[in-house]
């Protein structure tokens, strides 16, 4: 099995292809890639969606709609294009991810009490250490 190390292994499981036409599957790549680059932020190193979805909400839009789009803490920020997304504008640092997270559950927090108590729940990434 070549280079597989383990069960866990994607070499390891099977892969049904169906035969396509090679330029409507290029037209469907390139569109795909189109609309990921016109909603995500990819002009800038990116630790990704950061929050879990809450149960019948988007977090993007919680965070969009409490008006926190471009909140910087040090070189970390909500992005401009997509607020589920933080994005390094100035070399960011872990702690700076970190107090950004923070400071975004707070405020949507704050600004959730009036409607409905929805706070952001970050998923665990490590920055070195275990931070869960």
């Amino acid at each position: 099995m070549g280079n597989c190390q383990n069960d866990l292994n994607p070499c390891l499981f099977p892969f049904k292809m169906d035969k396509g036409n090679k330029e409507e599957i290029v037209a469907k790549v390139e569109d795909l890639n189109k609309q990921r680059s016109d909603k995500q932020p990819l002009e800038y190193p990116s630790c990704g969606s950061v929050f879990k979805r809450p149960e019948g909400y988007f977090a993007g839009k919680l965070i969009q709609d409490a008006g926190l789009q471009g909140l910087t803490v040090g070189g970390a920020q909500v992005s401009k294009k997509h607020a589920g997304f933080m994005v390094n504008v100035n070399n960011a640092t872990c702690e700076d991810y970190k107090n950004l997270i923070k400071k975004v559950q707070e405020k949507e927090k704050e600004y959730n009490l009036s409607i409905i108590f929805l706070y952001l729940m970050w998923k665990p990434y490590s920055c070195g250490k275990n931070y869960t």
